[in-house]
This record gives C-alpha cells, sequence and structure tokens, in this order.
C-alpha cells in the first residue's frame, strides 16, 4: 500500500515536471510589449433631441482600425440603432486614440457606446417639476401646442464618461407632462 501511494506520487511529481516546460512556453516573453489601443481624447458624442424624445437608448458597438500614430483607418458599424450610429461614428471619427505597442499597419479596436437616461431624482440639473405649464402627452415638444406659445426645451448637457473601450451617455430625459382637458368628465 505505501509503494502505491509512493509510486502515485512520483507519478505526479513526474507529470508536474513534464507539463511545466509547456507552461512556460504558452506564457508571454516579459520583452515583449503589450498592444494596446487607448483612448486619449474622446469627442463628446451629440445625443440628438429627436432620439431622446423618442427615448431610444442602447448600446452601439463600432469596430475601428486603429493606425500607429493613432488616426483612424476604418470606421465599421457592427450594432446599434440607426437613430444613435451616427453620432457614436461622429465622435469616434473626431476623438484621439493611441496605439501603444502596435506592430501592425492597422490594429482593430472594439468601441461600444451606450446610450442612457439619467433618472430625474439623480439628476439635480433636471428642469422637470411642478412649477412649469402642464402639456398634453401628445405634445412632446414636437410642434407648438397648448396656449400657442412655445417652451423652450430646457436640457441638461449629457453626462459622458469612459473607461476602456466603453463610453457612456447618459441624459437628462425630455420632460413629458400632461394636463387635464376642459372636456374631460
Amino acid at each position: 500500500m505505501k509503494f502505491l501511494a509512493s509510486f502515485l506520487s512520483c507519478a505526479a511529481m513526474a507529470s508536474c515536471l513534464l507539463a511545466e516546460p509547456a507552461r512556460a512556453k504558452d506564457a508571454p516573453h516579459l520583452d515583449q510589449p503589450e498592444i494596446k489601443v487607448v483612448l486619449t481624447e474622446l469627442s463628446p458624442p451629440i445625443y440628438r433631441s429627436l432620439a431622446r424624445q423618442a427615448r431610444i437608448t442602447g448600446d452601439v458597438k463600432l469596430q475601428l482600425g486603429i493606425r500607429q500614430d493613432g488616426s483612424i483607418a476604418s470606421a465599421e458599424l457592427i450594432s446599434g440603432h440607426p437613430m444613435l450610429k451616427q453620432a457614436a461614428l461622429d465622435s469616434a471619427n473626431k476623438s484621439k486614440f493611441e496605439c501603444r505597442g502596435c506592430k501592425e499597419t492597422v490594429t482593430t479596436y472594439l468601441l461600444t457606446y451606450t446610450f442612457g437616461f439619467r433618472d430625474h431624482d439623480d439628476d439635480p440639473d433636471s428642469q422637470c417639476g411642478s412649477s412649469k405649464q402642464l402639456r398634453s402627452a401628445k405634445c412632446l415638444y414636437l410642434w407648438r401646442c397648448g396656449k400657442g406659445q412655445s417652451t423652450p426645451e430646457r436640457h441638461s448637457p449629457p453626462k459622458v464618461t469612459q473607461s476602456a473601450g466603453h463610453v457612456t451617455i447618459l441624459s437628462s430625459s425630455a420632460c413629458i407632462e400632461t394636463t387635464t382637458s376642459k372636456y374631460t368628465k
């Protein structure tokens, strides 16, 4: 019994020793630089008012080809809502990148833009409230309605944040207000 345990222990050690060189070959060399595309200067995307009013949200995924000098060689839409894609493409094309350790002429970089809304409770700049004139739900500020006066859109700038490969755009939502009609019973 001791012989069997001793044999199994030696066999386990031998397999570990044989596997070690294989793992060393698979590990990246420390002297090779890490290839990394970095978004150094973001051109803020413009969340179009029509898209905000229609409450269109979601991700727009782009595949960018970044040259060694950081310029954009190509920008291709992978997925995303048609009303949001142009804002993401415009932003990406105006942004600045760095290609660190890139040896290829063009390096592929995936960039996701997430468009969404902040809650009014979380938005100190929100202009929605009971002090404004109430408007019909069908109005949505798309045309003149109510007493023939057009209320200018009060909208704080969107909050834009970025992390590796991801840009988030959170806008305050358009205020939709209702009134009681004098014709309701």
